[in-house]
């Protein structure tokens, strides 16, 4: 009988709390008015020390920035309410302060381009902290649809989450790095650090250069869980844009859906990766599926040419990923200096399944490979002498060393009636100063090679290598 008393207190304690949480919350409620921008920006610009939540309700003609006035505003949308905005560049929404929320909306833009690369967007993240843009859909965006920029400072801690971005309008021309999603830009002496964009839908609409693009500086930001079709450039990029040593790292690319990359029509490129890492130390792409990369390749290789690419980036771990039809190599990696593939799943390749330029101590563990063009494991191997190499590394920790050793190849299936692997050093040529590079130290044991019955001599090549230091052991060769 004294237990009715005690849940009535109860009830009553978390009215209380509620109430209390209600109280210190200053909550304006709007409807679209004569003059949309200036109602919603004085309710942004409210003299309060409370916490703000702004709740749009009905549909909004916009054609001026907001910008936040203070930390801790929120802005919320009832069911069918929008932001219409009705001009291709001076628009958007300006997070500057820290701890901002926008959450369920609708945002529509022109269906026209922006200008330039800074205008047109449908959020900025402004050298801010802590914010969220959650389970809110962007249409026609002009510009990207959220857009994180340095100020005095980079962005931290913010996070990206369950927001629908698709019929963009987003095109510079040929040159540029058009996203719908981008943390950027160049520039100099700030980072964007931990932050998290995951569970977004992006379709490019082939008009959008990236899907998702961190490019600059920054550590420890993640990309997880992103499903991103229909882009010309990259699916996900993340590059340290000015070659800056030790300023991106950290990198995580997890669990995203990647398809359809590249060049439409009869337009090439030598883009279409569907995940590029580029000089970001220390990273990690695991479990990600990329279907149809590098479509419509010029077959150059200026860049790295595969479905994942992972160019001058050391200690990387490439790890349970699907690549499944790249017009070029599947995966791809340079300079990655003591980075890990294992575990991956490779198939329907125009070249190699994988190939490898200029590494050491690397680690190729448990992956498949089926359907992929010979040498189905390929690497090309110089003395880092040369000045374009020294240019890119822009460290002196690999320069003027040879490359194309400590090579772990072990418990892979090969899938092929071809040549399964091929490694290739380079001769000495003292009439262009090219200095020579044996290759040596790798082994390839507990392979499995299935479709042919040649010897293993003619499909596993170690090319102008220092005799007796490739090792190859114990490997299964089936028809």
């Amino acid at each position: 009988m004294k237990i009715l008393p005690f849940i009535i207190t109860s009830i009553l304690l978390v009215f209380s709390i509620q109430a209390k949480a209600m109280a210190d919350t200053l909550t304006i409620q709007l409807k679209p008015t004569e003059n949309n921008y200036l109602s919603i920006q004085n309710a942004l610009s409210a003299k309060t020390d409370k916490p703000l939540k702004i709740i749009l309700d009905g549909v909004f003609k916009i054609d001026r920035t907001l910008t936040t006035e203070k930390d801790h505003t929120s802005i919320d949308f009832t069911k069918n309410s929008k932001i219409l905005f009705t001009t291709n560049d001076n628009t958007g929404i300006i997070f500057k302060n820290n701890n901002c929320v926008l959450k369920n909306g609708k945002i529509e833009g022109t269906g026209k381009s922006a200008s330039n690369f800074y205008v047109g967007y449908g959020i900025l993240i402004y050298g801010s902290d802590n914010n969220k843009v959650l389970n809110t859909t962007f249409t026609k965006m002009s510009g990207a649809a959220i857009f994180m920029m340095y100020r005095t400072k980079g962005c931290d801690h913010n996070l990206i989450s369950g927001n629908k971005i698709r019929d963009s309008a987003f095109y510079l021309g040929e040159k540029g790095d058009e996203a719908a999603i981008f943390l950027g830009y160049s520039g100099d002496n700030y980072f964007h650090n931990n932050n998290i964009v995951e569970n977004n839908e992006i379709d490019g609409n082939n008009i959008l250069k990236i899907g998702i693009g961190l490019i600059g500086h920054g550590q420890h930001n993640t990309f997880r869980n992103n499903n991103i079709k229909n882009c010309l450039n990259y699916g996900i990029v993340a590059y340290e844009s000015i070659y800056t040593d030790l300023s991106l790292s950290g990198t995580q690319i997890l669990n995203n859906f990647v398809e359809n990359i590249g060049e439409i029509g009869n337009r090439t490129t030598k883009k279409g990766m569907g995940i590029y890492l580029l000089k970001s130390k220390d990273s990690k792409i695991s479990g990600n599926t990329v279907k149809n990369a590098m479509k419509n390749s010029d077959r150059s290789e200026t860049l790295g040419s595969g479905g994942i690419s992972v160019s001058i980036s050391p200690n990387t771990l490439v790890e349970n990923n699907i690549v499944d039809g790249s017009a070029m190599y599947g995966i791809q990696s340079d300079y990655s200096f003591g980075s890990v593939f294992k575990n991956n799943k490779v198939s329907n390749t125009g070249r190699s399944g994988a190939y490898f330029i200029n590494m050491n101590d690397v680690l190729i563990d448990g992956n498949t490979f089926r359907n992929c063009a010979a040498p189905v494991i390929k690497g090309y191997f110089q003395y880092t002498s040369f000045r374009n190499i020294g240019d890119q590394l822009n460290t002196n920790q690999y320069k003027n060393i040879s490359t194309g050793s400590n090579f772990i190849m072990i418990n892979n299936s090969i899938y092929t009636d071809q040549v399964a692997v091929s490694f290739q050093g380079i001769e000495n040529d003292t009439s262009k100063n090219v200095i020579g590079n044996r290759i040596k130290n790798n082994v390839f044991k507990d392979n499995k090679i299935i479709g042919s019955t040649t010897d293993l001599s003619k499909i596993i090549l170690f090319q102008n290598e220092i005799t007796g230091s490739n090792k190859i052991l114990n490997n299964l060769l089936r028809r």
